[in-house]
C-alpha cells in the first residue's frame, strides 16, 4: 500500500501495513482513491468500506485523491489490552512471496513457537504467503512493548521493516477501558464483550466511576436558565490610545530610558557626530543609486 507521507505528495509506494481485518475494506478504498485515475472498480470498493467507516465515525469518505492521501485510517498498528489479559493475534498474511512473523520485545509468550522470527535453533514461527497463524501474549506488565516483522531485519530498503510492518502493544492497567475520542466507541460493549480498537490516541477510563457516563445535566442546559445580557463594549479614551501607540512605536526617535549604573557614562559627542555623518551618508548613498535599465525586470 502507498503511505503518504504528507500532502506535498511524499510517499512510500512500497509501503506495508499491520491492520485490523475489519478496517482493510477501507483501507483498500483509500489506497484505490489515491490514485490520479482510480481503478474501475472503485464504486464497489467505496460500498465494501461505507459499514466499516461508519462505525469508526469517518463518514464521508474522501472522493478527491488528494485528501486520501494523508489520512488518520493510514498508521502504524496500536492494539490494547490490560495487565493480566491474554491476546491472541490471528495473523493473515497478504503480502506475495514473503514470509512474515510477528515479533514482540516483551517477554510472556513461548519463544520456540511464538517468537514470530526464523533464528537459532529454534523452528521459524513465521507465517507463509497468504498464510494464517496465531500468536498468543501474556500481558505482565504495563507499559507499551513494540513488535515489527521478525521474518526480515534487514533495515535496507528489500526489508518490510522499514517500509511499515511495525506496531506497538499498549498494556493499560487492569479493569480500565479506552474509548475513541472522535465516535465515543468503547472497548467494552454495553454486554460486556470486548471490542478492539486500534490507535494511538484514545481515552483511557480507569476502573471506577471514570467508566460510567455523566448523565449530569447543566443547569445552563434547561429551558428555565436565562443568561444574564451580554457585557457592554468598553470604549477606550484617545489619551489611552495615544500612550498605548507611544510606548509601542517602532519610530527611530523613541528612546527607551537607560538602565541606571553605578558610574555614569556618556558618550563623547565627537562619536555621537561621527555617527550622525554616518546615517547621512548612507541615506545619501541611497538616494543616488540607481538600477541600470538593462537589470529592471
Amino acid at each position: 500500500m502507498t503511505i503518504y507521507f504528507n500532502r506535498e505528495g511524499d510517499h512510500d509506494h512500497n509501503g506495508l501495513l499491520f491492520a485490523l481485518t475489519a478496517n482493510v475494506p477501507v483501507l483498500r478504498y483509500l489506497e484505490a482513491r489515491s490514485r490520479m485515475v482510480p481503478p474501475a472498480n472503485l464504486a464497489a470498493l467505496h460500498a465494501a468500506a461505507l459499514p466499516r467507516a461508519h462505525q469508526l465515525g469517518i463518514i464521508p469518505l474522501p472522493t478527491r485523491y488528494q485528501d486520501a492521501r494523508v489520512h488518520p485510517l493510514v498508521r502504524p498498528l496500536v492494539i490494547r489490552a490490560t495487565a493480566g489479559a491474554e491476546v491472541q493475534v490471528v495473523l493473515r498474511n497478504k503480502i506475495s512471496e514473503r514470509w512474515i512473523g510477528l515479533h514482540l520485545v516483551a517477554d510472556g509468550y513461548a519463544v520456540k513457537t511464538q517468537d514470530g522470527s526464523d533464528v537459532g535453533k529454534n523452528p521459524h514461527s513465521l507465517t507463509p504467503p497468504h498464510g494464517t497463524r496465531i500468536y498468543t501474549w501474556q500481558c505482565r506488565h504495563e507499559g507499551v512493548f513494540p513488535f515489527h516483522d521478525g521474518g526480515n531485519y534487514s533495515g535496507g530498503e528489500d526489508g518490510t521493516n522499514a517500509h511499515g510492518l511495525f506496531g506497538a502493544l499498549v498494556i493499560e492497567p487492569a479493569g480500565s477501558i479506552w474509548r475513541d475520542p472522535v465516535s465515543g466507541r468503547r472497548s467494552r460493549r454495553l454486554d460486556g464483550s470486548f471490542r478492539q480498537l486500534d490507535g494511538l490516541y484514545l481515552d483511557v477510563l480507569p476502573e471506577g466511576d471514570a467508566q460510567n457516563p455523566d448523565v449530569t445535566i447543566s443547569p445552563t442546559q434547561l429551558p428555565t436558565h436565562h443568561w444574564p445580557p451580554p457585557s457592554p463594549i468598553p470604549i477606550f479614551t484617545p489619551s489611552a490610545t495615544a500612550s498605548l501607540s507611544s510606548f509601542f512605536t517602532t519610530s527611530p526617535s523613541f528612546a527607551p530610558p537607560m538602565m541606571r549604573n553605578r558610574k555614569k557614562t556618556r558618550v563623547p559627542t565627537q562619536v555621537r557626530a561621527a555617527g550622525t555623518a554616518i546615517t547621512g551618508a548612507a541615506t545619501a548613498c541611497r538616494r543616488s543609486c540607481r538600477f541600470p535599465t538593462a537589470l529592471s525586470l
